[in-house]
């Protein structure tokens, strides 16, 4: 797109527009720069401070102005860094914390940078033509599925959802509604033919990336979205250009509908991969994500409102309260327990009904300012970026009453720019009515640069740093665990869990090098900790599969055959498709002679083999499993039941041609029948 001018000699500016360019390709999952999330919050953070400490610098102090906008956000701030204390899962509100901290970042540095018109257009631009890089990776995935690049992963595959950079297609979606309507604004209102033309670009790949997302409320919010903006519009000589939009987005509506037609060309079974087209057209199939689903979702919420009503119960602390409060949930068992699906109940769940209340006063608080800065420049004929943004963040709230987006880094860092230009612009609009102009410009504070800088470097330190030390230390551990270093990994192990005590896989991490040192020296004092470790990482994290199966892991080495079963069969409640979880559960009831509870698990095994895919790898399970029953079934004496399981073992050995010796099975088959025999004759004796 076009460069505005007259910005060459403000180089401050450029530097802030390098950053924010960069912003949508920094985060998540695409790996341009090979690191962790955690150094992107550490680049950004370094990145927008450095920026703050150049302006005050060079201007002495930081012009900050006072309005209902600034101080709910203020306090929404507050209570959310307030509710860090009462979090159980500390080490990811701190990082959700640091999220709203990055957005407070770019508002300050807009209304301080931003000196003109030109200069606005120019970070909208960034943005538009940034996130249209990301559409097109997003389109790319949508249709190819993964993007492989020297064995790395760039894009990883989501059944063929376009996800970008974010965790999942969702978060993506919720970036992309943000940028689409300014996209609409280059190519209506473009300066000049060759950012008209970039806008149609634009619309049309972040239109399609976010079809390919696969979102049924990415693509309402948008619709409402074109609905609003064609209300505003309605007697503007361009509506054709306007009806153009809208044919362009029906017509890819339809191609995407069509789209399992694609999906068959890059996938052999592309209704099991789940693609974004067959998602929308037979949104029932994708289970977790209906309606339905969705309502129950809402429901389950409010009882965890009313138990801490005014403050919450804490920061990112929603999924470990839906887990206290419904453990035997489908959600839980299937490690889908996320967030409320609904901005409005999941920041009431966690930080409390007073910061749901900031939080709509300070968007009710901007959306006023936007209205009035509209309805002034109306009046005059101008058509300004004000109206556009102001439908990105309205769009984005809608997506947010389906999917929780508000969280992710790059969503808040978008949402609270578009926020902070939509203000420039009011402040820098020389054209307006006294009387639209009277609540927006208030007072203007200093803040004293020491003071901010503390705050700043506080958070800073409190955000970032110290999980960035716990991961080092935690890193180092597992490099020494490898060289068979243990005490030395194990006083490293230790400094991490001090560091941040609330990371269950720290605890997990600990609880390893116990056991190995078990193993080594059956000290039992060891065992004891790595189990107390490892049932500590459970209770901070009860839906991780991973830590239920270290501990049937650990019990069986110590011959704890019940406690292995009891562990085993709760990884079972996590990942009921396991198949060799049950055969584990019932070898532990078979080695304590239990064999009534090993058939039930080999019998429920066996339903659940029923049920899997076909595949080559299914007749081998079946026929363990035959077997594995046969032998406890004889073992218990229950000789009937031993010969069904011995046949079916054979006749499945026979017809899918496995290679086994069939001979023993065939003998101990001629056994059970002889006893049944026997047992028919004392009975008919008796």
């Amino acid at each position: 797109m076009s460069r505005p001018a007259n910005n060459a000699s403000n180089p401050i500016f450029w530097l802030f527009y390098t950053v924010i360019f960069l912003t949508p390709l920094m985060h998540g999952k695409t790996q341009f720069f090979i690191v962790n999330q955690l150094y992107h919050r550490l680049f950004f953070n370094f990145a927008l401070l450095s920026l703050i400490i150049i302006v005050t610098l060079r201007n002495k102090s930081l012009s900050f102005r006072i309005s209902g906008f600034e101080i709910f956000f203020a306090l929404y701030l507050m209570i959310n860094l307030a509710s860090i204390y009462y979090s159980t899962g500390k080490f990811a509100s701190e990082a959700m914390f640091l999220n709203l901290l990055l957005g407070f970042y770019v508002y300050i540095l807009v209304i301080n940078v931003v000196q003109n018109v030109s200069q606005l257009s120019a970070i909208f631009r960034a943005l538009v033509s940034s996130t249209s890089l990301l559409g097109l990776l997003g389109i790319y995935q949508g249709i190819f599925g993964t993007i492989k690049t020297d064995g790395l992963n760039l894009l990883s595959n989501f059944g063929h959802r376009a996800q970008g950079t974010f965790e999942n297609p969702n978060l993506y979606a919720g970036f992309l509604v943000l940028v689409i309507p300014l996209a609409c604004y280059f190519f209506l209102f473009g300066d000049d033919k060759r950012t008209r033309i970039c806008g149609a670009f634009s619309v049309i790949i972040l239109s399609n990336a976010l079809l390919w997302t696969g979102s049924r409320g990415g693509i309402i919010a948008i619709g409402s979205a074109l609905m609003l903006l064609l209300f505003f519009l309605y007697r503007d000589r361009r509506l054709q250009e306007m009806k153009l939009i809208a044919v362009i987005i029906f017509l890819t509506i339809t191609v995407y509908l069509s789209g399992d037609a694609v999906s068959s060309k890059v996938s052999e079974t592309p209704l099991e991969n789940g693609s974004a087209a067959y998602n929308l057209i037979y949104p029932k199939d994708s289970e977790l994500v209906n309606v339905d689903r969705r309502l129950e979702t809402y429901k389950k919420t409010l009882p965890m409102i009313w138990d801490h009503p005014v403050f919450g119960a804490g920061l990112s602390t929603y999924r470990y309260n839906f887990i206290k409060h419904y453990p035997e949930d489908e959600l839980v068992r299937t490690n889908s327990v996320f967030h409320a699906h609904n901005i409005f109940l999941n920041i009431a769940a966690e930080v409390g009904l007073l910061g749901l209340f900031f939080f709509v006063m300070m968007l009710i608080s901007l959306f006023r300012q936007s209205a009035l800065f509209i309805t002034g420049y109306r009046r005059y004929g101008i058509e300004t970026m004000s109206l556009f943004g102001s439908l990105g963040l309205f769009a984005f709230l809608v997506h947010n009453l389906f999917d929780y987006t508000w969280t992710p880094q790059a969503c808040q860092i978008a949402f609270f720019l578009i926020a902070s230009l939509i203000i420039k612009q009011g402040m820098l609009q020389q054209k307006v009515e006294d009387s639209v102009r009277a609540p927006v410009y208030n007072i203007k504070k200093k803040i004293p640069l020491t003071g901010l800088l503390l705050v700043v470097i506080f958070l800073l330190v409190v955000s970032v740093i110290r999980p960035l030390y716990a991961f080092r230390l935690y890193e180092r551990s597992v490099y020494l665990y490898a060289a068979n270093d243990l005490p030395a990994g194990l006083s490293y192990a230790q400094k991490a869990v001090d560091t941040i005590p609330e990371y269950p896989l720290f605890h997990a991490n600990l609880s390893i090098f116990y056991l190995r040192q078990w193993e080594q020296d059956k000290a039992i004092d060891k065992y004891k900790k790595g189990i107390a470790e490892l049932k500590e990482a459970i209770s901070l994290n009860p839906a991780e599969s991973y830590f239920y199966s270290l501990l049937g892991e650990a019990h069986e080495r110590f011959k704890d055959r019940r406690g292995a079963a009891t562990a085993y069969i709760e990884v079972i409640k996590l990942n009921p498709d396991d198949i060799e979880l049950y055969h584990k559960v019932a070898f532990n009831y078979m080695e304590l002679k239990e064999y009534e509870h090993a058939i039930i698990w080999l019998e429920r095994a066996g339903k659940q083999l029923q049920k899997a895919k076909q595949s080559d790898r299914k007749s081998l399970l079946i026929f363990e499993n035959c077997l594995r029953t046969a032998i406890a079934c004889d073992e218990s004496g229950q000789y009937a039941m031993a010969r069904k399981y011995y046949k079916k073992t054979i006749r499945l050995a026979e017809s899918e041609k496995i290679i086994c010796n069939i001979g023993p099975l065939r003998e101990r088959l001629e056994y059970v029948e002889k006893a049944i025999k026997e047992n028919n004759e004392k009975a008919v004796m008796r």
